[in-house]
């Protein structure tokens, strides 16, 4: 008991992500009819992902202790990016509820990027990566493989906090940051190179003691 995630919260959760995603696909065509109804369909879908993440909270909180055993080292670490990214990315949408700051969310464009990056790099990109270490589809144990996970985790951090803090000056009329592009492009350079560096990493031999470790499940029964 308590160590399975409850199927009425997996349901629900799924089934209103779901239509939050159909809903808030408003605010995507919102530029071309920034009307009443198509900010009332996307505050709709904000409210449908709030619900859907107490839900996914409320399963969080029966597993989260059988998660801390099953998840170790860089597991861990990439779990919890990528459930803060997805977190943070319901959070950040939700403050699209009302039309004035939903009109700012796309027509700056950093903002834009900063919340794809935040989906697809924070949350899938992280989740895929914790989910192939702890099969043992990827093998991240090594030297050259964490390099390229901190590379690759300090590009996505680096970007996304350049991406908002730009974003945040403009909506203040503030300007650019000094070396805005120059800076952006160094750290968006750091996530090809992490990449390549953890691709690089599973052509190793696999006959490294990290290697079987990360391969190999652990077995807590006891043998006569």
């Amino acid at each position: 008991a308590g160590t399975e995630w409850p199927v009425k919260n997996g349901r629900l959760f799924f089934l209103l992500l779901a239509i939050s995603c159909l809903l808030t696909y408003a605010l995507s065509i919102a530029w071309s009819n920034p009307g009443p109804v198509v900010f009332g369909i996307n505050s709709m879908g904000v409210v449908c992902q709030l619900v859907a993440l107490l839900y996914f909270f409320g399963g969080l909180n029966k597993v989260h202790h059988r998660l801390r055993q099953m998840a170790d080292g860089w597991t861990r670490v990439l779990l919890g990016v990528a459930f803060g990214a997805f977190i943070t990315r319901i959070l950040i949408q939700s403050v699209v509820f009302w039309p004035a700051v939903a009109t700012i969310s796309f027509t700056i464009r950093n903002f834009v990027l900063g919340f794809i990056h935040l989906i697809l790099l924070g949350t899938v990109t992280f989740f895929v990566l914790a989910y192939a270490r702890r099969t043992g589809l990827v093998l991240l144990d090594r030297g050259i493989a964490t390099w390229g996970l901190v590379l690759l985790l300090s590009g996505f951090a680096g970007s996304e906090a350049l991406l908002f803090l730009q974003g945040l000056l403009i909506w203040m009329g503030q300007g650019f940051l000094p070396f805005y592009h120059e800076s952006l492009f160094a750290v968006s350079v750091l996530l090809p190179l992490g990449v390549a560096l953890i691709l690089c990493a599973q052509f190793l031999p696999r006959n490294s003691p990290s290697a079987r470790e990360a391969v190999s499940i652990p077995d807590n029964r006891q043998h006569s």
